[in-house]
């Protein structure tokens, strides 16, 4: 009886030990996942901003009085922009002559100076009468493979806001050689993306 019990044993050992099933289960997982569109927001705002609620809140300046005297620099607003686009970003500024008219026709315009940011500094000369065409003086170009860049502020991971003071100068005090009138000039910033 000895030797059976011995060898039932010995059989149900080896069954367990040789049974035909996987010691390591395979592992159960689950894949998360979402989609974050791409932002691309600018605008001309009154104030500086550095966070996206600011920016969200700022108040857009459409129209600035500028002072035709003085030779000083004159903050007329902040280029600002908000994005977590993984596309290189190009803006082209372009800018157009103060001018004040007789009737239909343009009568006299007036030089300055355009700066976005601390660098990028352009004159604008006189032009010609009767030229109306869009100027374009300089890109910006903003790639964020390359990480922040001058005027980008990094708050987030993926998300960048820029603001940068857009300010104009004259050479000389214009009230003193100016035609009456009223002068108005447009200052565009066209985004593309690549």
């Amino acid at each position: 009886m000895k030797k059976t019990i011995a060898i039932l044993l010995l059989v149900l050992v080896t069954g367990v030990v040789f049974a035909d099933y996987d010691a390591v289960a395979t592992p159960a997982k689950i894949e998360i996942y979402s989609n974050v569109l791409g932002l691309l927001e600018h605008k001309i705002t009154e104030g500086q901003v550095t966070t996206s609620s600011q920016f969200v809140d700022a108040s857009i300046v459409e129209s600035k009085e500028i002072d035709l005297s003085s030779t000083t620099a004159q903050t007329i607003g902040y280029y600002s922009m908000r994005t977590n686009t993984k596309s290189i970003i190009r803006v082209r500024v372009g800018i157009e002559p103060l001018t004040t008219k007789i009737g239909d026709n343009p009568a006299y315009y007036i030089p300055y100076w355009l700066q976005v940011g601390a660098t990028g500094k352009h004159w604008l000369n006189t032009q010609p009468a009767g030229t109306t065409k869009l100027d374009p003086i300089g890109v910006i170009i903003v790639n964020p493979a390359q990480g922040p860049l001058s005027g980008i502020n990094v708050y987030t991971q993926g998300m960048r806001l820029m603001s940068d003071p857009i300010t104009v100068t004259f050479s000389e005090d214009y009230t003193l050689t100016a035609l009456e009138g009223t002068y108005s000039a447009n200052i565009t910033f066209e985004v593309t993306t690549s």
